[in-house]
């Protein structure tokens, strides 16, 4: 005689609660993406306050895309701002919302 619905059926009746195997560790690996040598791209035009000595400095600017490496973190002197250089050989110290990391897409990486 059955005891039990799955005895008259072969199914269970409900919810069946999925089971977590924690016997097989996860091969992942913490790390930042806002540190020296990281690749960075700007997030939007912006505009750049050079020296005094610079001409033109109303008419300097970064453009949205534009990619850089993140040189030095944030220091004591220059809270939130990152030094990076982006390509063509500019040096600016960046706050975090003027750029962004920067990820290759799927379709352009070597395989």
């Amino acid at each position: 005689m059955p005891t039990s619905l799955r005895d008259q059926t072969g199914m269970t009746s409900g919810f069946k609660q999925p089971t977590l195997d924690l016997t097989m560790p996860t091969k992942t690996t913490e790390y930042s993406l806002l540190t020296p040598g990281k690749l960075v791209r700007t997030k939007s035009k912006v505009y750049i306050y050079p020296d005094d000595t610079e001409e033109n400095y109303d008419k300097k600017s970064l453009n949205e895309g534009i990619v850089g490496i993140i040189l030095q973190t944030p220091t004591k002197e220059r809270p939130r701002q990152y030094l990076i250089e982006f390509v063509g050989g500019d040096t600016w110290w960046m706050y975090t919302n003027e750029f962004e990391p920067y990820i290759m897409a799927e379709e352009t990486r070597k395989k």
